[in-house]
């Protein structure tokens, strides 16, 4: 278990698995046999005052709980994104298929039709 350091002027030092938090700088270290892995972020203050304030909104009692939460959203968002351009690049598709089996009309005939539908029977 890794220690998380936390800059923060309030708070003490909280034990969180590989995360630590020192001043304005993340750090991330894995352990593991197979896996040794070292991760700094340099936060804006912006950012650590973000973590502060969702903290003392007592929503999150960790910085650990913060920074997950925002990363898994951020994974939540990219996933949504990706799926919404698969199904865009499909129907994209879809209508280039349909226009190979049904050629494409021009404005003035499109116009010209509906105006025909819509004309008087004299």
């Amino acid at each position: 278990m890794a220690r998380l350091y936390v800059g923060f002027r309030q708070l003490s030092v909280v034990s969180i698995s590989g995360f630590h938090i020192i001043r304005n700088q993340v750090r991330y270290d894995r352990d593991e046999p197979c896996c040794n892995t070292t991760m700094s972020i340099n936060l804006t203050s912006d950012q650590e005052q973000f973590i502060q304030t969702q903290l003392e909104s007592g929503k999150y009692q960790t910085p650990e709980q913060v920074i997950s939460t925002a990363l898994r959203l951020l994974d939540e968002w990219q996933r949504a994104e990706a799926e919404w351009v698969k199904d865009v690049a499909d129907k994209i598709d879809a209508a280039v298929s349909a226009t190979e089996e049904n050629p494409p009309l021009d404005g003035e005939t499109f116009i010209n039709g509906i105006l025909e539908r819509f004309k008087p029977n004299h």
